[in-house]
């Protein structure tokens, strides 16, 4: 892993989704940022899947994606735009919370 990117400032979002099976964006704004940090709500029944646009979460081999579990640790994704990342959900209303710089 390389070191992280400083950034001048700091935003943060939680997105649910109530669509299993559907790959939604974090946020449908374009978002400039260099870098974020991606959790699954602590909330959520099951695991979440991030990644592009292709992502889905499911227990099968169709499963696209990093998995995130429920109160496990936060990933870290250098990428340009908060917007240019999706996630699924397994359960209807699980979520996604992240934080990002810029």
């Amino acid at each position: 892993m390389s070191e992280v990117t400083k950034g001048s400032a700091i935003g943060s979002g939680r997105r649910a989704s109530t669509t299993p099976g559907t790959a939604i964006q974090l946020t449908t704004t374009s978002t400039s940022c260099k870098n974020v940090f991606i959790s699954a709500s602590t909330a959520n029944t099951n695991p979440i899947a991030i990644g592009d646009s292709a992502v889905k979460a499911a227990a099968d081999t169709t499963q696209q994606g990093m998995l995130l579990v429920p109160g496990n640790d936060v990933v870290y994704i250098e990428i340009d735009n908060v917007s240019k990342l999706y996630f699924d959900v397994i359960t209807s209303g699980d979520a996604v919370v992240f934080s990002y710089t810029s």
